[in-house]
């Protein structure tokens, strides 16, 4: 069976691109079975069977971390009250007294900041791991719309973190 990745232009019949492109099945098959396993690995999530995850970041790069946070940004209300498991590093907005993770895309150039409230009272700073320490956290996304400073987060985080850091 033939899958494309590739639209067909106007003018190009399929069963010619099929002879000139036979090469560069091979690849598309493969980066086919490689979207699939990342699809599978991000949707099913391992969670215990009390409180499933419904997509389990931790594992990924943080470019695909990345990508999915901006999804969830996007639109929000198609993720809200799933569970989700994320590493990224700690930040913490004093001003507001806000507790955010962040997340890097792969070069380091673009950061994407998402608060959460811890699911235990926590005090800043003592609570809390050093600004920018790699932590990982267990949270579910609520939408609120109500709220202008902070439209969705994660809320009932757990929080993780080592004083050397989250094995990659």
């Amino acid at each position: 069976m033939y899958i494309s990745l590739m639209p067909t232009f106007s003018g190009v019949k399929p069963d010619k691109y099929r002879e000139n492109n036979k090469e560069s099945e091979p690849v598309k098959h493969f980066l086919t079975l490689v979207c699939a396993i990342i699809l599978c690995s991000v949707s099913l999530g391992t969670g215990s069977p009390e409180t499933p995850i419904d997509f389990d970041l931790s594992t990924v790069n943080r470019g695909i971390t990345y990508a999915q946070m901006l999804q969830v940004c996007n639109a929000p209300e198609d993720y809200d009250g799933k569970l989700f498991r994320l590493k990224g590093k700690f930040n913490y907005a004093e001003t507001k007294e806000i507790a955010r993770i962040i997340f890097s895309d792969n070069s380091g150039c673009c950061e994407l900041a998402m608060p959460f409230c811890p699911a235990q009272a926590l005090v800043y700073p003592d609570d809390y791991p050093p600004l920018y320490s790699d932590i990982m956290i267990t949270a579910k996304l609520v939408v609120d719309q109500n709220d202008p400073d902070m439209p969705f987060g994660f809320v009932e985080a757990t929080l993780e973190w080592e004083e050397e850091g989250i094995a990659e």
